[in-house]
């Protein structure tokens, strides 16, 4: 401790701050902890193995990222327009 430390503590001044306390992790069993182990291990497997899966010579995820990218954006760009209001009848 330090000098200033032990003047206040001998001066009975209550500390701000609390000393630090270790944090434990604690083992976790049950259901729900196997199925997390499990969709984890599958999720893994998905991400790593799905770059080396081919369709036609060619690679199999960017064919399927740029066809769900091509959906997402035609039904958000309709979902953006049907929100908007349209004032001219040639603009919408």
């Amino acid at each position: 401790m330090s000098d200033t430390a032990l003047s206040k503590a001998s001066s009975g001044e209550i500390p701000l701050y609390e000393a630090r306390k270790k944090i434990q992790p604690r083992a976790v069993t049950g259901v729900f902890a196997n199925w997390r182990w499990a969709l984890v291990f599958v999720t893994q497997i998905i991400f790593y193995g799905l770059p080396w899966l081919r369709w036609n010579g060619r690679q199999a995820l960017l064919i399927i990222s740029a066809y769900s990218l091509f959906l997402f954006t035609a039904i958000a760009g309709r979902l953006d327009r049907a929100q908007q209001p349209c004032y001219h009848f040639y603009a919408c």
